[in-house]
């Protein structure tokens, strides 16, 4: 980067700082992306543990379709959210936006529906809806 001593204005590497940056808000939600998968996953876990337990299913009694505790719980999701959302796809392409939009559905997920639960999951959670992926799907 250079500075035109004539005019005082800034060259070189500031325009291509100024175009990319510009690229990659158009491109990527203005601004909607985190790098923070991690965070995105424990949300969601979190909020779906939230969701079982107002939906009695926590605790040491309860069937099959329960858990027998938060942390069971909590360690289960982030599992079935980390496959969901691969790091080689979603590393760095969180879509904060459509995050939101999980996170809400999750907790307005039926109780008795294992149809809602499966529309939300992958659905309304899925790497198409969450991770904000290149045209090819990040296959290429």
């Amino acid at each position: 980067m250079t500075r035109d001593k004539q005019t005082g204005k800034w060259s070189g590497a500031l325009a291509l700082l100024a175009v990319g940056s510009a690229g990659f808000l158009f491109g990527h939600g203005c601004g909607s992306v985190t790098s923070d998968r991690d965070a995105a996953l424990n949300q969601a876990a979190s909020d779906t543990c939230a969701r079982y337990q107002a939906c009695n299913d926590i605790g040491p009694t309860v069937g099959s379709n329960g858990y027998p505790s938060i942390s069971d719980c909590q360690t289960d999701w982030k599992a079935k959210f980390t496959n969901q959302w691969p790091a080689a796809e979603c590393e760095g392409r969180i879509d904060q936006s459509m995050l939101s939009v999980c996170r809400s559905r999750i907790m307005s997920t039926s109780c008795t529906s294992i149809l809602d639960v499966l529309v939300t999951f992958d659905v309304y959670c899925g790497a198409t809806a969450i991770c904000d992926l290149p045209a090819d799907g990040g296959r290429g």
